[in-house]
């Protein structure tokens, strides 16, 4: 695990903080006062946890002492386009989410990790492959563990960017193994099944209706496949719903406990600071979809979800701009 200085700073900030009693200003100070610009290794959703816990501590704070003027009607103020992806232990990245934060919307778009796409430099195959593949390129030319995260990030960002055509401005890489940890950080995610499922490859055995996971059951809950309905399309359903449970247990109690468990775990380009303040400004939640793909077809790269820019293209322009749903109650 590479270890720089943002580590230290975050428990530095928290390390005060009893559980009830959040010095939202000392986490502000610590995260201004230096922002390197890679961060530790990796966790599932960081954007939701990590830029979710910042808010919940900080912005508050920050609004009451300094609060800017309000926008003008029908101005979107910080838009951004963040890829989270959520990596396996092979740096294979099980998760894609293409995450837009503009003014009061916040929308998470899913690409099924089997989609088939154009790899510059690689030719066709999997999109879920592009990070696993220039990462492993980098490492082959004798770059550090950070510099060939970083080149997986950017290539995957190339990718999705021709698809969707979205211009895509920064990456946070994801330990899926550390989902456990940040549900354990917020007392656990409330889900709803609509039916008992079981799949002995995740580990995942859960009885029809409403769950509070924690630890491994978390993961096993967001790494099902086997045995849903419509396979990894219902996995995906299942991640965004626990994504928008994540956010909605975060608080300013827990939000210290939060950075903890997940500061050694992200990778990312971005300014969380920025990306909090932004995440503070929305109303309603993280709205979320998935592009449209076509039937899975077999070919000499496996089973994969065929897809046209010409159909991704706009469905993502107008999901994009405000039309994505509220994630699902309950889900398969």
């Amino acid at each position: 695990m590479t270890y720089d200085k943002t580590e230290s700073l975050i428990r530095e900030a928290v390390t005060e903080q009893a559980a009830r009693a959040v010095d939202g200003g000392a986490v502000v100070r610590a995260l201004r006062r230096e922002r390197p610009r890679r961060s530790m290794t990796l966790v599932f959703a960081a954007v939701a946890v990590v830029v979710a816990a910042v808010s919940a501590v900080a912005i508050p704070q920050l609004v009451r002492r300094d609060q800017a003027p309000p926008a003008a009607p029908g101005v979107v103020v910080g838009e951004r386009t963040i890829l989270v992806l959520g990596r396996d232990e092979m740096s294979y990245a099980d998760t894609i989410m293409l995450t837009r934060l503009a003014g009061e919307r916040a929308t998470a778009i899913s690409v099924p990790r089997d989609t088939l796409v154009d790899i510059p430099g690689f030719g066709l195959g999997r999109v879920n492959s592009a990070f696993f593949r220039a990462r492993e390129a980098a490492l082959a030319t004798g770059a550090s563990q950070a510099e060939a995260d970083k080149a997986g990030a950017e290539l995957t960002m190339t990718v999705l960017g021709a698809l969707t055509g979205m211009r895509i401005d920064d990456y946070l890489v994801i330990d899926m193994a550390a989902i456990g940890q940040a549900a354990d950080a917020v007392g656990g995610v409330e889900v709803c099944l609509r039916s008992a499922t079981r799949d002995p490859f995740s580990q995942a055995d859960f009885r029809e209706g409403r769950h509070l996971l924690t630890g491994q059951a978390a993961l096993a809950f967001v790494r099902q496949r086997h045995g849903l309905p419509n396979g990894d399309l219902d996995r995906i359903r299942r991640q965004q719903v626990f994504l928008s449970g994540l956010i909605a247990r975060v608080t300013p109690a827990n939000a210290a406990g939060v950075l903890a468990a997940v500061g050694d775990h992200v990778v990312t380009d971005a300014d969380l600071l920025g990306l909090a303040e932004s995440l503070a400004r929305t109303q309603g939640g993280i709205r979320v979809t998935s592009i449209p793909v076509g039937e899975m077809v077999n070919s000499s790269h496996g089973a994969e979800f065929e897809v046209s820019p010409e159909t991704v293209r706009p469905f993502v322009e107008t999901a994009m701009a405000g039309q994505a749903p509220a994630a699902p109650d309950c889900v398969d």
